[in-house]
């Protein structure tokens, strides 16, 4: 269960069964974290974007949320802070029931529809076929096929996708700078230009292509 939108539901059912006329089309529910766990677990400023559409004002508004959300068992308590603001603190012993739930699903826990019939391309690494790999390259493996994973889940349908970028000017360059570092090691005396490509791993792959 995913509790920011458990909580989003909860509230727009709410909302809409004290003002019927309410459609959730027209206003934008924001269900957000608290700068400071004093406030609370979640918490929203919806009485304030409701109060032109209700005619009253946000903390009768906040007011009248509390007393129906207040009845979620899912939280221990409900606060109305000035100028409208709604606080919603957890039930501890709720979430430790949410681990049985979690331990049930199994692998299926989290799953949803919600990105069924989206296609998304997730590119990671792509490293530059010209240098070397490095810890930032590795750290984009892990992090793209997490983000793969997670869509998945999600219902999307995921292409993973590695560019090699094995063609083009740089490759030429990278070939060009190679060679003439193999040149300088058989003492060949010829210039090294700006443009080629400098580093360790130049001469190392000299060496172990052609030496």
């Amino acid at each position: 269960m995913n509790l920011k939108f458990y909580l989003q539901n909860k509230l727009e059912k709410t909302i809409i069964s004290i003002w019927p006329i309410v459609n959730a089309d027209k206003f934008l529910l924001e269900v957000n974290y608290p700068p400071d766990k004093k406030f609370g677990d979640y918490t929203t400023n919806i009485a304030m974007k409701l109060a032109l559409l209700v005619h009253k004002s946000p903390m009768e508004i906040a007011d009248h949320i509390k007393r129906e959300m207040g009845k979620t068992p899912a939280f221990n308590r409900v606060e109305v802070v000035p100028p409208g603001f709604l606080n919603f603190y957890l039930k501890e012993r709720w979430l430790a029931r949410q681990v049985n739930d979690i331990v049930i699903a199994r692998q299926g826990f989290g799953k949803s529809v919600y990105g069924r019939g989206v296609r998304v391309q997730v590119e990671f690494i792509s490293a530059n076929p010209t240098g070397p790999l490095h810890l930032g390259n590795g750290r984009g493996g892990f992090a793209g096929d997490v983000l793969a994973n997670i869509l998945k889940l999600a219902g999307y349908t995921v292409q993973r996708e590695y560019y090699i970028n094995n063609i083009g000017n740089q490759i030429n360059i990278l070939a060009e700078s190679v060679l003439r570092r193999y040149w300088k090691h058989k003492g060949i005396k010829i210039e090294y230009p700006d443009y080629c490509y400098k580093g360790k791993y130049i001469d190392e792959l000299a060496k172990k292509l052609f030496l």
